[in-house]
């Protein structure tokens, strides 16, 4: 990967044509570093929010506990590049060859479930019960996130006490698992949810080893997002006192640690001034997935091709990809110079989380290239 001091030097330098990924790693270690400060408890990073080698290697360098993964594959990635931080399986549907992979070859003990015939399939395989702790996960309502996840995953309440004394009847350790939906705007979705585990817990009246809040915290997109100290006060409270206090307490952020950690650098392909709309070089199917996906304003810069950015008068553009299929296309206009022209570049902040896994090469067209940003500053 090619370093730049900062974007407008990979301009002046690269002369890109096409979309690139600019990684900024500092933001990385100061993000884990915070969260890790002001967590009581293990910080699993979500390995699926962004997987990329160097953005896992710099978090083993800034002190990550622990993975939070959701395939065998990200088992083996995280297993590569190191064999000491625990891997947490915490997809609840695997399909054997991969539990026994996971446990046998690799070392992984906890595992989420939502069913029965998930509980059962562990003692089919032969998996030595007391040596595993299956964390039943919650159904929830999504209360405050702008990314819903309720609706595939998770059981109610009464389910969520059976599968629990299930697992406890058949040997292993119990835990309790839940995702509020990712970037949840309000801390009211995890004290909701924490007290629904909590009556769980008491009806089941099992141990309970491990809780683990998930992930949902938000990254500051907008800047007036709720800070990370607001959502663990709120959970520290609402367990204080309960049956659930003294369980191992775990976290599995993505969003919050690598979101900003990455700049999408575009080009301007064509401009119709009268209808205020600006192509660009890649779009919702390629590294701008996730505008669409959240639906809040993401900071973006534009610079001329020269790389001196445009400071002049800005107002509302429609802002549009190269794909051929007309719904490339935010959904929300943005603020942009109204001296942009065509060869400029366009720059959107925020998108280290999602994007650069979630990108297709629709058309041909979609980022693919990295460039390593070593003194930058977030958009």
């Amino acid at each position: 990967m090619k370093t730049y001091a900062s974007i407008e030097d990979f301009i002046i330098q690269g002369r890109p044509e096409t979309p690139h990924y600019c990684l900024e790693l500092t933001q990385i270690g100061r993000c884990l570093r915070r969260l890790i400060e002001g967590f009581p408890g293990e910080v699993a990073y979500a390995v699926k929010c962004n997987p990329h080698p160097l953005v896992l290697e710099e978090m083993i360098h800034h002190g990550a506990q622990a993975w939070d993964v959701a395939s065998i594959e990200e088992v083996r990635l995280v297993s590569r590049l190191s064999r000491v931080l625990p891997a947490r399986f915490m997809h609840p549907i695997k399909p054997p060859a991969d539990i026994v992979e996971a446990y046998t070859h690799y070392g992984v003990t906890d595992f989420a479930v939502d069913q029965e015939e998930e509980v059962r399939k562990f003692v089919r395989i032969g998996i030595p019960p007391a040596t595993v702790t299956l964390l039943i996960r919650l159904a929830v309502s999504g209360h405050g996130a702008l990314a819903n996840m309720a609706g595939k995953f998770g059981v109610g309440g009464d389910e969520a006490v059976r599968l629990l004394q299930l697992a406890q009847s058949l040997g292993f350790q119990c835990g309790i698992t839940f995702h509020v939906g990712s970037q949840c705007l309000d801390p009211m979705g995890y004290q909701k949810t924490l007290a629904q585990a909590i009556a769980i817990a008491e009806s089941a009246g099992v141990p309970i080893r491990v809780l683990d809040v998930g992930g949902g915290f938000p990254a500051r997109y907008e800047g007036d997002e709720p800070l990370f100290s607001v959502y663990v006060d709120r959970i520290v409270k609402t367990l204080s006192g309960s049956l659930l206090e003294g369980a191992a307490l775990r976290c599995e952020p993505g969003r919050s640690v690598v979101a900003s950690a990455v700049t999408v650098l575009t080009r301007v392909d064509a401009i119709k001034t009268g209808e205020r709309l600006v192509h660009l070089n890649d779009g919702i199917y390629g590294g701008l997935s996730e505008i669409n996906f959240l639906n809040c304003v993401f900071p973006v810069k534009v610079w001329d091709d020269l790389g001196q950015e445009r400071m002049g008068n800005a107002g509302p553009w429609r802002v549009t990809g190269p794909t051929c299929d007309s719904s490339d296309m935010f959904k929300k206009m943005y603020s942009l110079p109204d001296e942009i022209t065509v060869g400029d570049y366009v720059g959107f902040g925020m998108l280290g989380a999602y994007s650069p896994s979630l990108a297709t090469r629709f058309n041909g067209y979609g980022a693919q290239d990295w460039v390593q940003i070593v003194n930058g500053a977030p958009l």
